[in-house]
């Protein structure tokens, strides 16, 4: 279920400012969604039971096991989860308010925004540790009477199972925007952004409160447009960020922090003929402070990119780019140590690590006619000190141990879309229906530049897609097929993904003459295929969605 409205309306006018008002609010309410089959993949189910059969070779002599499997040695997958994904439900409602003043020469706004979310983490979570030695069952067998009543997370036979985990958020969010046009010396315009927000979200452990995340900040933003030339403009601008982190609970992954961001920058862009030439550098200083942790991290980052363009004809042009970056690390980079239920994963941290440092160069070709537009971007960029984060083939908690890194890397790849008009059918009854069909692909490659150019985790296969639209004064409908290749290119602990192809469509009607109310459909993955996305933690566990078609009414007033 689901239902949005909103209100724009103005209010009048106070001196030389117009007054309007903006009030929006959403529902959303989704039960667990469906799935084309097991939630858990075949590549990781065969995986889970090889590991299963030798615990079974090596348990063996010490006791008599009960055979789960068929004749040819594989278990049935009884008791996995098929067709539905368990704790997937979500349930959010939101609310926000505006009001702005425009003047003759700039506006100013504000907002005030109100979420509140329940949804379900999918995929489970081991409750505490799962395997104990027999004296510390002994030892836990005189505290009973201490803990009666507490909620009990334990099976029949004594073992702790997994408990649906779920989170409950808050948000308020309050933004201020403003934009002035004057005369300000080198300057025309100055336009300004500030944002306030005080986030919290608890993870329940069935009904038991596991660990509150609060994240508390603000950010503010002043660009300062150059007055420039006939040929020539840019801007430049101060950019300020503070947060204040913090984690209480069993679970808490990441040390309370806050974190202090400043940044200083600068653009400009010169265009001569068929010449465009344009540059910028960026500073930013980092500040980290993880008290409880005794840890504090400064760094300070320059960047700076240059790119020409030239205009081949009045359809062609062809641009290279080339930059070069530093970024510093993030809070969870640094100083993540605990486990992670939204990526199902025990996350480690290195709070030794350095600048990722990037020396990148990247091409874009773009031709466009009133009936056909293609676009081709290709790229290359060497990083000294890339993190990222990879499996370490360890366990603990129950949790699969994921530890960030850094090592010299290489990215590659590119992108192509293009888009065609095939021409105007002429009806009686829907008027002219313009036909366009669009296309893309897009190719990452990714290697660590270490002996052997092991593969990056979690990098994006070749993906495709084609899609046919037709468009008039009554409907709208588009049909697109949706592709995404196996994925082979995997670390050490990472399994292979397979492909997919997906079939989506959308439908809009407007069947009345003033055109405000509109109905849609829309449906994705109609063929009911399973498919994964190599690029999630959760992808062995939780593929997408099945089949799911949509139907709203849109009314304007």
């Amino acid at each position: 279920n689901e239902g949005t409205a909103s209100l724009n309306a103005h209010i009048g006018s106070i001196g030389d400012a117009e007054v309007v008002f903006h009030l929006d609010g959403s529902y959303r309410k989704t039960k667990d969604f469906d799935i084309p089959g097991f939630a858990e993949s075949e590549a990781f189910h065969e995986q889970e039971e090889h590991e299963e059969e030798h615990e079974d070779e090596d348990d063996h002599d010490e006791e008599e096991g009960h055979d789960e499997h068929d004749e040819d040695g594989h278990d049935e997958r009884e008791g996995e989860a098929f067709g539905t994904v368990e704790n997937s439900a979500t349930k959010t409602r939101t609310a926000s308010a505006g009001l702005s003043f425009i003047f003759p020469n700039g506006f100013i706004g504000m907002n005030v925004k109100v979420n509140k979310s329940d949804y379900g983490v999918p995929a489970g979570h081991e409750h505490g540790h799962g395997h104990e030695d027999e004296h510390e069952d002994e030892e836990d067998h005189h505290d009973e009477d201490e803990h009666e009543g507490e909620e009990d997370h334990h099976d029949e036979d004594g073992h702790e199972e997994e408990v649906p985990v779920t989170i409950d958020l808050d948000q308020v969010r309050f933004d201020v925007h403003g934009e002035y046009s004057g005369d300000f010396g080198f300057f025309k315009k100055a336009k300004f952004r500030f944002g306030y927000a005080d986030y919290e979200h608890i993870e329940l452990e069935g009904t038991e409160i596991g660990t509150v995340f609060k994240n508390e900040g603000w950010e503010s933003r002043l660009d300062l447009i150059d007055e420039g030339g006939e040929n020539w403009g840019g801007a430049s601008g101060i950019h300020y960020r503070y947060r204040d982190f913090s984690a209480v609970g069993e679970e808490a992954f990441v040390p309370a922090t806050t974190s202090k961001h400043l940044g200083l920058y600068t653009v400009k862009e010169y265009h001569a003929n068929n010449w465009h030439l344009d540059a910028g550098v960026r500073f930013e200083h980092t500040k980290y402070d993880a008290s409880t942790v005794n840890a504090n991290r400064t760094f300070n980052s320059f960047s700076g990119s240059v790119g020409v363009g030239y205009d081949l004809s009045e359809d062609l042009f062809f641009g290279v780019n080339l930059s070069r970056t530093e970024r510093a690390p993030s809070t969870e980079e640094l100083f993540s140590n605990g486990p992670h239920l939204a990526t199902n994963a025990f996350e480690r941290g290195d709070s030794s690590l350095g600048k990722e440092k990037a020396l990148g160069v990247d091409a874009t070709l773009s031709y466009a006619v009133e009936s056909f537009s293609l676009v081709l971007n290709g790229f290359y960029t060497s990083y000294d000190n890339f993190i990222y984060e990879t499996e370490t083939g360890e366990e603990e908690d129950g949790l699969e141990v994921f530890q960030f890194q850094a090592n010299d890397a290489k990215l590659y790849g590119f992108e192509a879309k293009a888009e065609a008009h095939l021409g105007a059918i002429e009806t009686g009854t829907f008027g002219n229906i313009d036909v366009h069909l669009d296309g893309q692909i897009d190719l990452v490659r990714a290697e660590l530049d270490i002996s052997g150019n092991d593969n990056l985790p979690r990098i994006p296969p070749l993906s495709a897609l084609v899609g046919i639209e037709t468009r008039s004064e009554s409907f709208d409908l588009r049909t697109e097929i949706e592709h995404a290749a196996k994925q082979t290119r995997v670390t050490e602990h990472e399994l292979p993904t397979d492909s997919y192809t997906l079939w989506n469509a959308y439908l809009t009607l407007r069947p009345f003459d003033n055109k405000d109310i509109s109905f849609e459909v829309r449906g994705t993955n109609l063929t009911n295929n399973e498919a994964r996305q190599h690029t999630s933690f959760l992808k062995d566990r939780l593929p997408l969605p099945g089949r799911n078609v949509k139907a709203s009414v849109r009314i304007k007033f």
